[in-house]
């Protein structure tokens, strides 16, 4: 009889958790331990706040040597804690070859059996082990079917999420790109595609935006259409971003005041850009500039992808491969309205916002695309903004060898022109060649005296 109860029981647990239009996801934010026990008490306590999925934290420092055992705790902390576990691990595979280091999404289910695998090869080189071109999917008791993807996914995947609305995401990205990174996208990828998007740090509700808090409630369908801008704050990691190839205009803060246009070309793709900053500018801690890019980026090293990219970005200190951002982040330049547009070729275009302060939310956003992919970002009363990017990515070109080609440099202005890297180089050979024979002549003429 006490059988017969408790399972009834459990069949009314289990139609309640289907009948829910949410679901509750935690995350532990980027604290990593080499000793996975360390979690128990973090997810016992998510367990008692009714969570259902949680995603730890994933870093270098778990081995391959410890796979067997590391899955063995997995296990068991999912069984203690009744919670839908997601974990990234580095996994020894016998390949013909040899062993083949590889990493692994790995999903725990309540009872502590793994129901869904996703691995992908160290680097990045596969043997005997390969990237599946499909979704890796599994779903839950609680009537939530989630994809399965590693944080580059999210750049190297083309569209195609199979009707997909939840996806949880882990595994450390092998490498950042200029104007994009994990950090940076993560909220960008959830809005376009209107999708939940659980990470290890941080949840967002597609166009709704991050959701702020350690536990969270989601709807397993979204249905509202918000527009929140899809923001992200500096990464603790950036130092600079690779800039080469960028054709990069100064902004005019004498005429920003007033408001001004300006139209930056690199080769035949144009970014028409409307600048207004606020009243009574104060000295500026940063300088901004508007900057244009089409062609082909390096990835990971492995990957070459397909880009175009309209930008406004702050700079501390602009060199001629790389933009240095400093120590000092906040800027002192406010902004009445900003708006970017161009006719992309892309396949999908990305709002990426990049702030120091993401609690200070502007007035108006908008971005969208028009028939003949017109897209325009725009944004008023923006504060403390160091990127305000779109950022196209076009699949049809990836792969295809990485290269800067400056076929127009004719037709730049003079700032244009000093920021191609292979004029610098050969202006620097050239001074390089003539300090020698300045030299040479020199000493000849001493000679004769």
């Amino acid at each position: 009889m006490r059988f017969l109860s408790s399972l009834v029981f459990c069949f009314l647990c289990y139609s309640l958790s289907l009948a829910s239009d949410t679901y509750r996801a935690a995350t532990f934010g980027s604290s990593v331990f080499s000793d996975l026990r360390r979690y128990l008490p973090a997810l016992k306590d998510a367990s008692k706040h009714d969570v259902n999925i949680v995603v730890l934290p994933s870093g270098d420092i778990y081995t391959a040597e410890n796979y067997d055992e590391d899955v063995k705790t997995l296990s068991d902390l999912a069984q203690q804690t009744n919670l839908y576990i997601v974990a990234h691990l580095l996994e020894k595979t016998q390949c013909p070859n040899g062993e083949e280091v590889v990493r692994s999404n790995l999903v725990f289910d309540k009872e502590g059996s793994i129901i869904a695998v996703y691995r992908k090869p160290m680097n990045n080189i596969a043997n005997c082990t390969f990237t599946s071109k499909d979704v890796t999917t599994f779903t839950s008791d609680f009537g939530v079917t989630f994809g399965l993807l590693m944080e580059e996914d999210l750049v190297l995947r083309p569209p195609g999420l199979k009707g997909l609305k939840n996806f949880v995401v882990t595994g450390p990205s092998q490498a950042d790109i200029s104007f994009l990174n994990a950090n940076q996208f993560a909220p960008s990828w959830a809005f376009i595609n209107n999708v939940n998007l659980i990470t290890s740090s941080a949840v967002y509700a597609g166009r709704s935006g991050k959701v702020e808090g350690q536990y969270v409630d989601l709807m397993k369908f979204i249905e509202k259409e918000s527009n929140e801008a899809p923001l992200s704050s500096l990464s603790s990691s950036f130092t600079s971003d690779d800039i080469t190839g960028f054709i990069i205009r100064p902004v005019d803060l004498n005429l920003s005041p007033g408001g001004y246009e300006e139209t930056v070309c690199h080769e035949s793709f144009c970014c028409q850009f409307y600048v207004k900053t606020k009243a009574g500018l104060k000295q500026p801690k940063m300088n901004y500039y508007l900057s244009t890019f089409s062609g082909i980026r390096s990835f990971d090293k492995s990957h070459d992808i397909g880009t175009q990219i309209c930008s406004v970005f702050a700079c501390h200190q602009l060199e001629k491969r790389s933009c240095s951002l400093g120590s000092e982040i906040n800027s002192t330049v406010a902004f009445e309205k900003i708006s970017i547009s161009s006719n992309f070729t892309t396949t999908v275009n990305y709002p990426i916002i990049l702030t120091s302060d993401e609690s200070k939310l502007f007035k108006k956003f908008a971005f969208h695309t028009k028939p003949a992919n017109k897209t325009t970002l725009a944004i008023e009363n923006g504060e403390n903004l160091l990127r305000i990017t779109i950022y196209g990515r076009d699949f049809s070109k990836d792969n295809q060898k990485y290269h800067v080609d400056f076929k127009d440099t004719i037709n730049m202005n003079v700032y244009d022109y000093i920021f191609n890297e292979d004029v610098i180089e050969f202006f620097d050979y050239v001074w390089i060649r003539l300090r020698i024979l300045i030299i040479v002549v020199s000493i000849y003429v001493l000679e004769m005296m």
